[in-house]
């Protein structure tokens, strides 16, 4: 029987403590990283052959996706020039909607008040630190800061390179980006656009020189806008002949990225670091938005995250693939737009429904993934069930967790909380494309008030359980630590494989005694019972539709909650 992940996570959890050698000498490898392979050329209109599955990272891959600014609609997706764009406006009036991502530009100096990216510093591993130079903004679609509507501009990923790097074809690309919320005064009048997510992604690469050409905005015959160019699966950004191959982050090397950065974002981030580190500080309002603004700082290592891929002929495709695609696609339909190899080509690692498709593929890949790619990225999340709007700090700028993880395919939603556990989903392969077998690893920073609010701990010191079980019943061999420092909670978990374990991890607390003085000695003897004939009791809180149990001493309901 094959061995594959598909775990249930018990908390929420994160990355690799794997590091990178340095790339060889002499001109890069174009196919080491080349991602995604390319199934089919040509084939619209022609038979459909069958059915594909390509993992991508996050909004890492290529000079495509987030990695430019854009306004579009979302009936036709047509680019936009503007928020007045008269072509866009009639498919808003008609019932669509903007659809916009925004790529921060590098700040002008440290005290710039817009959404910005102030530095990107090299931290090494005899622990020098050195600053990277912004060299120039990759081609890609831009616009300008405007005063009506309010929005700050639009910028593409931009060029960093290290002022002691001797290959001065070496550097880094830097993208940070999110979606804007919009200010409306009417169904087409935007007023205003603010920051509301980010995500954020630093990635090696190495220059080569070609018949390139960079993605441009064109009108296409019918009266559409497109966007194009030429972007080969080996190059994560593309310039006037000249792209950026994949490479590796020089050994034992920490990223650093410093950015001004809307106060008005989700409180849970999550990504690929390996022991990551964040701080904040309000440091005023934006100039055009007048939205605050902080400085935030984000750290870790990188880490290395297997991807894999793999397409399947009609005639070998099981029952439940067939009927996945037949019934859910538009294949059923327009049979003469899904042709050749056809289906869950680049599913992103973090989205639900990739699960699904990872399931109807599984019994095709044989355990092992086609190539490990070195990540460093970290995104904020919008999306939140209950537990955690119960307990989230509400002040702006307030991040109660950040949970990273080097799986395959990870859930990027927050983490549910059941039986006093966090659950967390993740997948991939068994083996690596070297045949080791892959070693899970997870890292969480928790703010210590957010856990005690989801436990309904006191303020006495938390402890951290850890049961990792294969699905067999035996145990992993794993490793854990558990830290809580400066107000907040640290957890790592390392070295379970995934042959289809479960990892429950839950955080226990002694229950708190109060005792008093004895009292003077009376002249009649009297029983005090001792701590030890004490028992503990528990109690049913309630709030809303929220039900929780206390157990202690003396147990009694926190604040907001009501006794059942």
């Amino acid at each position: 029987m094959k061995r594959f992940v598909s775990t249930i996570l018990f908390i929420f959890i994160s990355i690799s403590s794997v590091l990178f050698a340095n790339p060889s000498s002499g001109s890069p490898d174009v196919t080491k990283y080349a991602w995604p392979p390319v199934y089919n050329t040509d084939t619209y209109g022609k038979p459909l052959l069958g059915y594909a599955f390509t993992l991508v990272d996050d909004f890492t891959q290529a000079n495509t996706g987030e990695s430019f600014s854009f306004i579009r609609t979302t009936s036709s997706q047509r680019w936009c020039e503007n928020f007045s764009d008269s072509r866009c406006l009639n498919e808003i009036q008609a019932g669509a909607s903007f659809w916009t991502n925004q790529v921060l530009p590098p700040c002008a100096n440290a005290s710039e008040l817009i959404n910005c990216i102030e530095a990107v510093n090299l931290m090494r591993s005899d622990g020098t630190v050195e600053k990277l130079v912004m060299e120039k903004l990759i081609a890609g679609n831009t616009w300008p800061e405007t005063t009506n509507p309010k929005v700050e501009a639009g910028s593409s990923s931009s060029r960093w390179i290290s002022p002691s790097e001797k290959n001065m074809e070496k550097g880094f690309k830097v993208t940070v980006s999110g979606g804007l919320g919009l200010t409306m005064s009417s169904r087409t009048q935007v007023t205003g656009a603010r920051l509301s997510s980010f995500q954020a992604s630093v990635e090696p690469y190495e220059k080569i020189s070609g018949s390139f050409q960079p993605y441009r905005i064109y009108d296409s015959p019918g009266g559409f806008r497109s966007y194009g160019g030429t972007t080969p699966n080996h190059c994560i950004w593309v310039d006037e002949n000249e792209c950026g191959v994949q490479s590796e982050f020089a050994e034992g090397s920490k990223i650093e990225i410093i950015l001004h950065l809307s106060s008005e974002i989700s409180g849970w981030l999550l990504g690929r670091l390996n022991q990551p580190a964040f701080s904040s500080t309000y440091i005023g309002n934006s100039r055009v938005t007048g939205a605050p603004l902080n400085r935030v700082s984000i750290s870790g290592y990188p880490v290395n995250v297997p991807l894999f891929s793999t397409k399947v002929d009609m005639a070998n495709g099981t029952p439940e693939l067939l009927q996945n695609f037949q019934e859910n696609s538009f294949c059923k339909n327009n049979p003469n737009q899904c042709g050749g190899y056809f289906g869950g080509n680049r599913a992103s690692s973090y989205f639900d429904y990739t699960y699904k498709e990872f399931q109807l593929f599984e019994k095709y890949f044989e355990e092992t993934a086609n190539k490990v790619f070195p990540r460093w990225s970290l995104r904020s999340l919008s999306a939140i069930n209950n537990e955690y709007s119960r307990c989230r700090n509400q002040a702006s700028g307030t991040i109660d967790g950040i949970v990273t993880t080097n799986s395959s395919i990870y859930q990027g939603t927050p983490p549910k909380f059941e039986d006093d556990a966090f659950v967390y989903k993740v997948a991939g392969l068994h083996y690596l494309p070297n045949k080791q077998v892959f070693q899970g690893s997870y890292d969480l920073a928790l703010k210590s008030e957010f856990a005690r609010c989801l436990y309904n701990f006191t303020n006495s010191p938390i402890r951290a359980s850890v049961e990792v079980s294969n699905s067999n019943g035996t145990n992993s061999v794993v490793t854990n630590t558990f830290t809580e420092k400066n107000g907040w909670v640290y957890l790592s978990i390392n070295g379970f494989t995934f042959s289809q374990p479960t990892v429950k991890v839950k955080l226990t607390q002694e229950a708190q005694v109060t005792t008093t003085p004895s009292p003077s000695p009376s002249p009649s003897p009297s029983l005090t019972p001792s701590i030890s004939n004490l028992k503990k009791t528990t109690i049913t809180c309630v709030k809303g539709k929220i039900t929780k149990k206390v157990t202690g001493f003396s147990p009694k309901c926190t604040a907001g909650y009501k006794k059942k």
